[in-house]
Parts: C-alpha cells; structure tokens; sequence
C-alpha cells in the first residue's frame, strides 16, 4: 500500500509544481476527504511524510477543520431548528389541555411528538377555529 501511496504522491508532487497543478491537487485532495470521511489526516500525513510537500498535507489539514467547521455550524443549527420545534410542540399541548380538555389522549400526545414543523403549522392555523381536537389534527 504504501508504494502506491508513494507513486501517488509522487504525481501530486509533480503536478503542484504549477498553480494549476496545485489547484488539482487540492481538488484530489478534497475529494478524498469528502468521499472518506473517516479519513484520519494525521494517519495520511504519516504515511505520506516522507513523499509529500507541506503544501499538500496543509491542504488537506485546512479543508478537514473547513469541514468539521461546517459541521458543527449545521449540528448548531439542526439543534436550534428542534429547539423551536420542541418550544412549539410544549405550546399545543398546553393549548390543546386548555382548549380541549379530556381529547389530550396518548394518540395526540403521539402525534404532537412526532409533527414537522409543516403540520405544526397547519395546526396552529386550525387550532384558533377549531371546535373539535380532530379539526385541528384534520
């Protein structure tokens, strides 16, 4: 494996040797990361020291904390998206106990659990006309 990974550094290095060749080479570099994302860079970086440029392994450093980045930013906003979901869920739930009283079943309570923030929509919408707690789940 590692006379392979030699050979492919060898080519890497040989075609960093102009911008763009550089340019492909992060785009390899990229790609690899991306498809392979269990891909420890250290353990590269080991088996490709001896062969490869600092210019490659930085590379490959920034566009993994780039995207660790990127993931924590979506993790943060993922989270925040559930948050206001669970915000609006405990608010319907209240407002169904008030309003319907005895129609909070375990089914409701189900379905409150479960609803996208679509059909949360639509509920609230329903809910300032509804007689019934199946006008509202409709």
């Amino acid at each position: 494996m590692s006379g392979l990974v030699a050979k492919w550094v060898d080519l890497a290095l040989a075609a960093s040797a102009t911008e763009s060749g550089l340019d492909a080479v992060r785009d390899v570099v990229r790609y690899v990361l991306e498809v392979h994302d269990h891909l420890d860079v250290d353990q590269l970086a080991a088996i490709a020291a001896p062969w490869a440029g600092d210019e490659i392994m930085t590379t490959a450093r920034e566009l993994l904390d780039r995207g660790r980045a990127e993931g924590r930013a979506e993790g943060k906003a993922e989270g925040k998206a559930e948050g206001k979901a669970e915000g609006r869920r405990a608010t319907l739930r209240r407002l169904f106990a008030l309003k319907f009283r005895d129609a909070l079943t375990p089914h409701v309570l189900a379905m409150l659990a479960v609803a996208d923030t679509a059909t949360l929509d639509r509920w609230e919408e329903r809910l300032l006309t509804a007689v019934a707690i199946e006008d509202v789940l409709g």
